[in-house]
């Protein structure tokens, strides 16, 4: 005899089972019943949760690039090294005793603020008479202090005309180069003044006019 039989199988989920009918053709020997279906783990899938794994950089880095480390160097705590200079003009490190006693007999000021300099040229002009020459310059014609060091050079290139009022008037202009300010201008009176047989012209500085001083030449 053909039996037909149902059967309810419940599938197993979640929170729970399915009732699901079943058809069973031709089962001999058993009787109707409920066959229950038990969940196992390996028999539903399961979600599997992906989670970010932390990348050690050391992994992931090219073991074929080397990083290479420049060790820091210490600032060179030396002294800038002085540059050699060419010039026509010395600085000298004494006024010459005759200079200081005509200041110390005629002004009421020293020669403490003054840079003596001994200079060569070979243009010959109305405030000299040899191709060698002196001169004391305000310090404040310089651009900076260490233009007054001993023995240092630098060029001052002079150049004297007269003046349109007369013969003996002239205008002398000084250019010192990298070493002064500015060009300085001053006038000659064509007048001389002397001091233990030295020689030497005083010139009034017209420019820069924040310099009410006076520049010094003679003859060596």
């Amino acid at each position: 005899m053909s039996l037909s039989l149902r059967a309810i199988v419940a599938v197993g989920g979640l929170g729970g089972g399915v009732l699901v009918p079943w058809s069973l053709n031709k089962l001999r020997g058993k009787s109707p019943e409920t066959v229950n279906i038990a969940q196992t783990p390996s028999s539903v899938p399961s979600a599997t949760r992906t989670e970010d794994t932390p990348t050690d950089p050391k992994l992931t880095e090219n073991p074929s690039i080397e990083v290479l480390k420049v060790p820091q160097q210490a600032p060179d705590s030396r002294p800038p090294q002085e540059v050699d200079e060419t010039g026509n003009c010395t600085i000298l490190n004494e006024v010459p005793e005759e200079m200081n006693d005509w200041f110390w007999n005629n002004t009421s000021e020293g020669t403490e603020k003054y840079v003596t300099v001994s200079c060569e040229d070979v243009i010959n002009n109305p405030l000299i008479s040899a191709n060698t020459w002196g001169g004391l310059f305000p310090e404040g014609v310089f651009s900076t202090m260490r233009s007054f060091l001993q023995g240092k050079k630098f060029d001052i290139k002079m150049e004297v005309t007269p003046t349109e009022t007369g013969l003996n008037d002239y205008t002398v202009i000084f250019d010192g180069k990298n070493k002064f300010n500015n060009l300085v201008t001053g006038k000659w009176d064509g007048k001389e003044e002397e001091s233990q047989q030295k020689t030497f012209k005083i010139i009034s500085i017209s420019t820069p006019t924040a310099i009410p001083d006076k520049i010094y030449i003679w003859s060596n």
